[in-house]
């Protein structure tokens, strides 16, 4: 009798560390997904309620990406982010219609200051200007 509670005990002990062993190589990938960094900025509502909004980031080992979003109701307006730096500037839109987004891998060089913001931009009128720009948004590479 006492060796087959010596078995369940070995069998029970094998099992438990077999669960954490699993249970850690589930979890322990999720931490190669560190957000670095992450800064965002939203423009103001349209009339009609629509609004964009820009992301500037880096996860893990990939390089920083530059998202721009669409939001809001259907508006007639592209969603607009800027980020500029010292030696460059990027705009991009998001001009496919409310509930999109468009992403550039863009890595400004570490320690570097930038300044971005999310605005509107009529899509009907070529050339306009960006329009109901929301806060700027400042931070640091690091």
């Amino acid at each position: 009798m006492n060796r087959n509670r010596s078995v369940a005990r070995w069998a029970g002990r094998t099992l438990l560390a077999l669960a954490l062993a699993v249970g850690g190589l589930v979890v322990a990938p999720g931490a190669a997904f560190a957000i670095d960094f992450n800064f965002s900025a939203r423009s103001l509502n349209s009339a009609k309620g629509g609004y964009g909004t820009a992301y500037f980031a880096k996860i893990g080992t990939y390089n920083a990406t530059f998202t721009v979003c669409d939001n809001g109701p259907g508006d007639s307006r592209r969603a607009r982010g800027e980020i500029w730096w010292a030696s460059g500037q990027l705009n991009l839109e998001a001009s496919s219609g409310s509930g999109t987004c468009v992403q550039r891998d863009y890595p400004i060089p570490s320690g570097q200051w930038f300044s971005m913001r999310a605005c509107l931009r009529n899509g009907s009128v070529s050339g306009s200007l960006p329009e109901s720009c929301g806060t700027l948004t400042q931070g640091r590479v690091p």
